[in-house]
């Protein structure tokens, strides 16, 4: 019994990383063995010093920090990641909070409320140094060439 606990602890603490990190819950492309560090850059850059090896995107409520994309990039094998967030806009959704009805008489009733939720729209490419070289772990798993950005462009 106690073996069994301590795999399912293992196996969790293997899999928290990803669900924890949205890059790497929705990363699509190749994957290299892990790099020691990895940089934030503002625009792709040259086929000739790098090249793009996967995407990440995906739609949250919750605040994204740049050091959630340099983990990405570091665990895929990434030494470079272009990332951004854009505010899509505000969801008005509707959600039953227990309110009290009346102060004074302590009743309790279950409403509905409406809660504004802030959407944020989240990409990043992942890049690898034409220097670092090596061969992916995941051969075949390439992300879709016509979504390669531009080198240079915006």
């Amino acid at each position: 019994m106690r073996s069994l606990c301590f795999l399912t602890l293992a196996i969790l603490a293997l899999a928290a990383p990803c669900c924890s990190n949205p890059f790497l819950g929705s990363y699509v492309g190749e994957r290299f063995p892990p790099v020691g560090s990895a940089a934030v850059i503002t625009r792709p850059p040259s086929p000739q010093t790098a090249r793009w090896i996967g995407r990440a995107d995906f739609s949250t409520d919750a605040v994204i920090e740049p050091s959630q994309a340099i983990a990405a990039a570091r665990a895929v094998g990434a030494d470079l990641v272009e990332w951004s967030d854009r505010d899509t806009g505000t969801m008005l959704q509707w959600s039953s909070n227990t309110v009290s009805v009346s102060n004074w008489t302590g009743q309790i009733s279950t409403a509905p409320m409406p809660v504004a939720d802030t959407l944020f729209r989240c990409s990043a490419r992942f890049y690898r140094s034409n220097s670092l070289g090596g061969s992916p772990l995941n051969p075949g798993q390439e992300p879709m060439p016509m979504l390669v950005p531009a080198a240079g462009g915006s």
